[in-house]
């Protein structure tokens, strides 16, 4: 999905030294960018949380910018029209798990929606090159497989959320949409199901059992 406008703004004609700022709190979900990233030559940075990716952005200009919209201290339409500012402004490309909210993504100013997880190493190389630029991506098209210790880190960064935000709805709801998003990410089915009953209960018992059981079947490293 992009912007009708999109075409009047330029975007990069090759990957090789491109900065990339990433903001999304899923290690997964990074990391696999960041291999995807690697192969085209360009160069990440992560941000897990809009304030993170503030101090990056007030140290640097990225060439482009892989937005999640759901972050642990808001959400990722907010930061869209700060990174529109001045003349530099980056490719901005969400890539969310939330596909109703890609016309809102759209209208605070992104250029391109994608599915999370991406389709492939191709749809990538062609959200941040964009439909106007020469050259096709002619290598791998696979996803990276989910590393392990990443996978081990998002389960135990959303035990903690859901751990110590009992009393919070709405840190309890963060928590299962990411915990979907990265069960999505590694194909999960189970974990899937049980955030997205999760979600509509209202009810985070359920997935807590669900997420003591997936962490307790990690394999050890």
């Amino acid at each position: 999905m992009t912007r009708d406008s999109h075409a009047a703004r330029p975007a990069p004609t090759a990957l090789p030294g491109l900065t990339v700022l990433v903001v999304d709190d899923s290690r997964v979900a990074a990391d696999a960018l960041r291999l995807m990233l690697r192969a085209f030559g360009a160069r990440m940075r992560r941000a897990e949380s809009l304030a993170q990716a503030r101090r990056h952005l007030a140290l640097y200009r990225p060439d482009a910018v892989i937005l999640d919209l759901d972050l642990p201290d808001g959400t990722g339409e907010t930061l869209i029209p700060e990174l529109l500012r001045g003349a530099a402004r980056p490719r901005v490309v969400v890539l969310s798990g939330h596909p109703e909210r890609s016309a809102g993504a759209l209208a605070a100013g992104a250029d391109l929606f994608l599915d999370k997880p991406v389709a492939g190493v191709a749809a990538l190389h062609g959200a941040l090159c964009g439909p106007h630029a020469s050259g096709d991506w002619c290598g791998g098209g696979s996803l990276p497989a989910p590393d392990p210790m990443a996978l081990r880190d998002d389960l135990a960064h959303a035990e903690r959320v859901l751990g110590a935000n009992r009393r919070s709805a709405a840190m309890q709801a963060y928590a299962a949409r990411f915990l979907r998003g990265v069960a999505r990410s590694t194909g999960d089915t189970h974990l899937c199901a049980a955030a997205e009953a999760a979600l509509r209960a209202g009810d985070p018992s359920v997935l807590r059992s669900s997420l003591r059981a997936r962490i307790a079947a990690q394999p050890p490293i």
